[in-house]
């Protein structure tokens, strides 16, 4: 029976999930796929690894034409500066989906 995919050991993917440089990058490093590192970063596969590890898990979202669009699962509400529904810094965007292009963000 022909393997589906590359099996990873357990080492490649603790490295998938920690390196910050891009699926296609880290793809190109451990000859796979960019979906595979995709993948593993959403949780989608190997997610009984490295629990400690959190992972990027997609939302979508309508768009104003309708369109659905995946973004990465990242809240204001997850953020130190959230503070009882506001943001500590007065960033009038905030809230929502804003922490994902948020240069203040932190977990």
């Amino acid at each position: 029976m022909p393997a589906r995919y590359k099996t990873l050991t357990n080492e490649q993917v603790r490295f998938a999930l920690t390196d910050p440089r891009s699926a296609i990058q880290v793809a190109e490093i451990l000859h796979v796929s960019h979906q595979s590192i995709c993948q593993i970063r959403n949780g989608d596969t190997h997610k009984e690894l490295f629990p400690d590890i959190p992972r990027r898990v997609p939302i979508q979202i309508k768009t104003a034409k309708d369109k659905t669009e995946v973004k990465s699962r990242r809240s204001c509400r997850d953020c130190q500066h959230w503070w009882k529904g506001n943001c500590d810094l007065d960033i009038p965007e905030s809230g929502g989906a804003f922490a994902s292009e948020c240069s203040c963000f932190e977990a």
